[in-house]
This record gives C-alpha cells, structure tokens and sequence, in this order.
C-alpha cells in the first residue's frame, strides 16, 4: 500500500514557532491563528479553500467547539469583549462577558478572562 500525503489548505501564517487551534463542529473545521479564523468545509475536498471569519480581533488565545456553538478568547480591546460566542458557525461573534463583575460593597470590578477551560463538570441552571 503507498500512503500519499496531500495538502488539504494552506495558511499564510503562522510562522512555525506559532500555536493554532484547530476545532470541528458538525459541518466544519475551523482554524485559528494568533490573528485570524478560517473555516473549511469538514469533508476536507482537496479544491476546497479556507474562508477567512474573522481577522484584526485581537490576539487569539483559544477557540473551542461545543454543541452550543464556537467560543474564542482573545485580548480585548480597552473596554471591549474578550470572550466571544458564535451560534452561526462563525458567521458573527457576540460577547459573553458582560456578565463577568466582581462586586464589593459599592466597588465594582470588571473581570477579564485570560483562560478559557473545556470541562464536562458544568452544567446550565
């Protein structure tokens, strides 16, 4: 039998030394570099190429598929979101951590994810 390896899609970036994430949810694969998001269909067609979701965010830190969706984490702008959540497949992005407030007496606190962790222990109340 001979294995023969071909290149599916090729990305202008990263350079080697960075970290992409690659995740799958029922129709696609998604890639993510320090700076962007593509998409390809899952099927993987060797004609197929990668469609660009989102670039110019933020720093990418993790991107994650769940079966509610797409979640990314990347560094916020002054003020703005860092934690993201997609319903569409990537098509739009919307912010998750508004909620996301520590309180002390009248203080009030923003939190700003810097980690974001898969686990199965969570559960929706």
């Amino acid at each position: 039998m001979k294995l023969e390896l071909k290149t599916l899609f090729a990305l202008a970036e990263p350079p080697a030394s960075e970290d992409v994430w690659i995740v799958f949810d029922d129709l696609y694969a998604y890639v993510a570099s320090k700076s962007k998001i593509s998409r390809i269909d899952r099927r993987f067609d060797f004609g197929g190429t990668a469609v660009v979701l989102a670039e110019g965010l933020g720093a990418i830190h993790s991107l994650y598929a769940e079966e509610d969706g797409l979640y990314l984490l990347k560094d916020s702008a002054k003020d703005g979101p860092s934690l993201l959540r997609s319903r569409d497949h990537g098509s739009t992005f919307q912010p998750i951590d508004q909620g996301l407030v520590l309180k002390k007496g009248n203080d009030k606190q923003t939190l700003v994810p810097t980690r974001m962790i898969r686990t199965s222990r969570l559960r929706e109340t």
